[in-house]
């Protein structure tokens, strides 16, 4: 008998390439599995979950080994990218780009800018739009697919990835600017994720990366399969690291503008100004619907050789950090998420919850912010845990007050009481929760400081550890300010029904302000910084990032605009309305926008939204300018159906 050969031959690539998607696809099908079931509660379980996703991932990046994002240097392409901007009419000549050292490239000023001139202005023909995704190859597979239907950012970011690989599109020299990466939880690593620990955003970035895994395998199979997805050119190439890259692009640029024919409005990428970094300030981008341009205001005056930054508008540092990969040590509008709930256990569960849907929550768990500053508990997170603190008999008075405007409207006014007893059950629930929550973290203050001071940790885990000790101190300053409050309550008399009769006076003669509702034809912008994954533990959230509206429903109107939403009330087609995303709840309801404080929301229609409204800027070249918030949308994904 002849001896064995022991030669190996080589599989076919072709077999090799059919071998490695039906491996590809089984992973996803497990990935499916997995992220299709209700969160875990805790962390424990979240993390355990996570590490399964993730090990099912990086499998499948291991089989799909995408280098296109390697050794990517975007400054070899900033003198490629101005000529074709020049091309695309954006007019630039007051500032350049540069690398602005850990941020990465930015603009700086070439001439002197003052105060409120334009230094950027974008054409939307410049722009990529969510409107140029139904002319594309991918038109008829959104128009058959239920999930893409409603998933415009998702939509958006499958065109730009498919623009990517296209040599011939004419966003190429934009594309190519874009960073090959981003510093969102989407990139950390296990270890670096661990040092999230305790921190309310540790919950929410496994969450990130539980969706966006989810998302990826029911793209993946849904271009093996679906009909329309034969031709695509993502069919053959749709990566994990390529939908990664895409998402945490359009996620942390994004913003919305009005459509063509001002009939709604539709998602955009705006080359350029999409480069500005983020400052403390006030908005001072619009969209000016006569020129059709993006317009970028200087904030302050700008000399020769300073960087050109924007607001971003009111984002906490753990928003900052999930959307757009950064934290801002020095933001003036930092606040920790908190998330309170009334128990379906509580006697008083139903009137409870009743009282808060008369003000406007479907909801009896939401997320309430906590502040830095000199005054950390908003009136929203008064209102709800003075709801939540009342007894039956303050409960029965709320609900069947004859004046319910005025009733509902002492909850939210903070110098009002339902009563001293109701006052110091506020104080003492708050200050033990906070306290609770601190204890959640795995290092104190001192060592965050220490661990920041070492030369060997990586750009994430800098970043990470510079959140948690925000989030800390924002945590240690409510304590010591709720401390002052109980005292302050234990001093007033058993009947009291406020802390300062002069201060309830004065709040009570306040005169609601009311924007002049002529044609607005230049509509303020914020830069977006929109998440693409989606929040599916069932709570609703009330902060400077999401939106939860609380109003009496006695009111006519609502006076003060829920995040996300436009808020002009146009006489004529000038009057389209402009917004930098949609909210948590896909609302695209336009109300009609007030400078007012919390106290006047109170008194004509109460608004527990913790974004507080931006104020009406002033005229701009004679048009009235209209205030656009944006920020934290959460897609209606396949993950909202666990």
């Amino acid at each position: 008998m002849g001896r064995k050969s022991r030669r190996k031959y080589n599989q076919d690539p072709e077999d090799v390439a059919k071998a490695d998607k039906k491996e590809i696809t089984s992973l996803c099908s497990q990935i499916l599995e997995i992220a299709g079931r209700p969160s875990p509660m805790t962390p424990a379980k979240q993390w355990e979950e996570y590490l399964q996703i993730h090990s099912l991932v990086e499998k499948i990046r291991k089989k799909q080994h995408d280098v296109s994002f390697d050794n990517h240097n975007r400054e070899e392409h900033v003198e490629e990218f101005m000529a074709w901007a020049h091309s695309q009419d954006i007019i630039c000549d007051s500032v350049s780009i540069h690398q602005i050292d850990e941020q990465g490239l930015g603009l700086k000023a070439v001439k002197e800018i003052k105060e409120h001139d334009p230094f950027l202005t974008v054409p939307r023909k410049a722009m990529l739009t969510e409107d140029r995704v139904l002319d594309s190859p991918l038109g008829p597979l959104i128009r058959k697919d239920r999930v893409l239907q409603g998933m415009a950012h998702v939509a958006l970011a499958l065109f730009l990835l498919m623009e990517r690989q296209s040599e011939h599109s004419n966003w190429k020299p934009y594309i190519n600017i874009l960073p090959s990466s981003y510093q969102v939880p989407l990139y950390f690593t296990p270890d670096e994720l661990q040092q999230l620990q305790g921190s309310p955003t540790y919950t929410d970035a496994l969450k990130q990366h539980k969706n966006i895994a989810r998302q990826f395998a029911y793209f993946y199979k849904l271009f093996q399969m679906h009909v329309d997805a034969v031709k695509l050119p993502l069919k053959e190439c749709f990566t994990y690291d390529g939908y990664r890259w895409a998402v945490s692009t359009v996620m942390s640029r994004q913003n919305q503008i009005p459509s063509e024919d001002g009939s709604h409005l539709v998602t955009v990428l705006i080359p350029l100004w999409d480069m500005c970094n983020h400052t403390n300030g006030v908005i001072t981008t619009s969209f000016n619907l006569q020129r059709d341009s993006c317009d970028g205001l200087a904030l302050h005056d700008v000399a020769v050789g300073e960087q050109v930054c924007i607001f971003y508008g009111l984002r906490s540092n753990s928003h900052l950090l999930l959307y757009s990969g950064f934290v801002y040590p020095e933001s003036e509008c930092d606040s920790v998420n908190i998330q309170l709930g009334i128990s379906k256990n509580d006697r008083l569960y139903a009137m409870k919850s009743q009282l808060l849907a008369m003000m406007g929550s479907a909801e009896s768990s939401i997320n309430l912010a906590v502040e830095g500053g000199d005054n950390p508990v908003s009136p929203e997170l008064i209102a709800f845990l003075r709801v939540f603190s009342m007894d039956e008999e303050e409960l029965v008075i709320r609900m069947f007050d004859k004046n319910k405007t005025e009733s509902l409207g002492r909850l939210i006014r903070p110098n009002c009481l339902i009563s001293k007893a109701n006052e110091l059950r506020v104080w003492s629930f708050l200050e033990t929760r906070l306290s609770l929550l601190l204890r959640q973290y795995k290092t104190t203050i001192e060592e965050d400081i220490e661990q920041l001071s070492k030369t060997d940790l990586s750009s994430n885990s800098k970043l990470c550890i510079q959140l948690r000790l925000l989030e800390k101190r924002i945590l240690h300053n409510a304590i010591a300010y709720i401390k002052i409050r109980r005292k302050d309550t234990e001093e007033l008399a058993d009947d009291a029904v406020c802390y300062q009769e002069e201060l309830e006076s004065e709040d009570m003669d306040k005169v609601v302000e009311v924007p002049d509702a002529s044609p607005a034809q230049v509509a303020r912008l914020e830069y977006k910084t929109n998440p693409i994954d989606t929040q599916s533990d069932g709570s609703s959230s009330s902060n400077r990032n999401s939106s939860l509206s609380l109003q009496s429903d006695t009111s006519e109107d609502s006076i003060s605009k829920p995040v996300n939403q436009i808020t002009t009330e146009p006489s004529d087609s000038m009057g389209s309305a402009v917004t930098n995303g949609d909210n948590e709840s896909y609302n695209s309801e336009i109300k009609v926008n007030g400078t007012v404080d919390s106290l006047n929301n109170a008194l004509n229609g109460i608004n527990l939204n913790g974004d507080s409204s931006h104020p009406v800027d002033g005229d701009t070249e004679g048009n009235h300018a209209a205030t656009v918030s944006n920020g934290h949308s959460e897609l209606n994904s396949i993950a909202d159906n666990n």
